[in-house]
This record gives structure tokens, sequence and C-alpha cells, in this order.
């Protein structure tokens, strides 16, 4: 059975929690299968989608499951920097009917079956009662940025369990929107280089985002509601801090993974479990 990590701030330390009567290992699931994979050889150009289209603010959609090739890191390399701006949580439920999930550990540390670096971010998952609860379940800026990317057209399933359908619409991340912070200093044995910080929100319900391309977004800022599109067995948040150095996000193409993750937990300081 695959286990399901709780938000820990130690690089590497691995466990498994949930509330009373809840298996997240069986309503999980693997998250963002796309990252399970191995690298394999793939051409440099990204291969076109002849079923695509862009909104007038340039929001990317697909009418196919999008074939992207993917480039990723292992592990998660400290930045300095972040500071800069006010960090939240990025999203409204009560931290009490929600479970934080993260498979993120440090540089080169085997952490999970997934080996590490393959689940970039943290996943946050309510509880049935407060997903029913429709006055909550909105997606938030973690911090101040600029809207760069969104990705619409990703159906979903609307109850509380497997999403089945289109699961690797925009490679699993589903309907979801980047938010552009900054340039930061990363520090990668032992040299800081400038590089650019980037936050994603997956998973987003379907015709649930709503900020523009280009929109200013304040910490806070309600970016849309959480979904259970892509690859998702629960609804829930894919929360995912990274860098990009001399790649960007291209608004009406698919998306693409980060250069870096980043633990998110050591910007806006989350406690060690909820």
């Amino acid at each position: 059975m695959i286990k399901i990590l709780i938000a820990a701030l130690i690089a590497g330390t691995c466990g498994t929690a949930g509330a009373a009567g809840f298996d997240l290992d069986s309503v999980l699931g693997r998250d963002i299968p796309a990252f399970e994979l191995a690298v394999p050889e793939v051409p440099k150009a990204v291969i076109a989608d002849q079923n695509s289209s862009c909104s007038k603010d340039g929001a990317y959609k697909s009418t196919s499951q999008d074939n992207n090739p993917l480039l990723w890191q292992t592990g998660a390399y400290p930045i300095t920097g972040s500071n800069q701006w006010k960090w939240v949580m990025p999203v409204d439920y009560p931290r009490a009917s929600m479970w934080g999930v993260r498979y993120v550990c440090g540089p080169g540390v085997e952490c999970d079956e997934f080996g590490a670096g393959k689940h970039e971010g943290i996943d946050y998952v309510p509880s049935q009662a407060a997903w029913n609860d429709k006055s909550k379940g909105f997606i938030l800026a973690a911090a101040d940025g600029e809207v760069v990317y969104a990705r619409i057209g990703c159906p979903q399933t609307n109850n509380y369990g497997n999403n089945g359908t289109k699961r690797m619409c925009s490679d699993g991340w589903g309907n979801h929107v980047i938010v552009r912070h900054g340039k930061v200093k990363m520090v990668k044995n032992g040299v800081a280089e400038e590089t650019t910080l980037y936050s994603r929100y997956a998973h987003m319900a379907a015709g649930g985002i709503t900020v523009s391309i280009g929109a200013k977004v304040k910490a806070g800022t309600r970016l849309g509601r959480m979904g259970n599109s892509g690859s998702s067995n629960v609804p829930h948040l894919h929360f995912e801090v990274g860098t990009m150095k001399s790649r960007s996000f291209e608004k009406c193409k698919p998306s693409k993974a980060m250069d870096y993750v980043v633990n998110p937990y050591t910007l806006y300081g989350f406690p060690n479990s909820f």
C-alpha cells in the first residue's frame, strides 16, 4: 500500500497519519502520475496539441489529453528572499477540517515509494463534511504575485471520490493556475543563483477558475474553487512552489513542471502536523 506522507519540517522524515476512520492511503492513491515515470528520451520540441485553443485572456484549453514532455529535478533546495512576501494558507478550509499531505523531501533523499521529488508539492485534503460546505473551498493566492498561466477545460467527477474523467488532462494537474511571485536566490551546492519563484494550484474545479492571466493578486486573493480534476482521487488542492531560471510559462501552450521545487513549509512556517 502506498504510504501517504504527513507534513514534516525535517527533510527526509516520513510517516503516515490521518483522522480516525479516514484512510488516506485508499482515498488519495497516486497523485500526478506523470512524475512517477522515469525521465524518457523526448524531443526538445513540445508535441503540438491539434485540439487546443486559447480563451480571450490567454487561458489554455485542450480537448485532448496533453502530451507534454516534463522536466523536473530531484529534491527541494533552500531559497533566500522569500520573506519579501507575506505567505498565507492557500485554501480557506479551517485547519481542523483538512489533512496536509506532502511527499517532497530534501535533495537526493529517498523518502517514499515514488522516490524523492516525484510528487513536488503538498496536497490539502478536506474532510467530506467540509467539502459539502459550499461556503468554503476557495483556493487562495499564497503570496503576492501575477497570474501567468491558467489551464481550463478539464472535466471532473463531482462526488467525493476518484475522478474518472480524463485523468491526465493537463498532464495530471487538471485545471490549474500559476502565480509568479518574483526573483529569489536558490542555494544549490553552496552556490546562490538568481531565479524566479512560482506557485501552482492544481486540480481546481471545472469552470472554477476566477482570475485571468495578467491579474495582479495579493496574498489571500481568491483564484477559484477546489476541485477534483486531473489525476485526483478525492477533491483536494495540490499546492506546489518552485523555481524556473531560464524558462517561463507560455499561456497558450501546455503547462510545464518547475525546474526545482521548494518545500512550502519553509516559506510560511506551517506547523508540523494538523
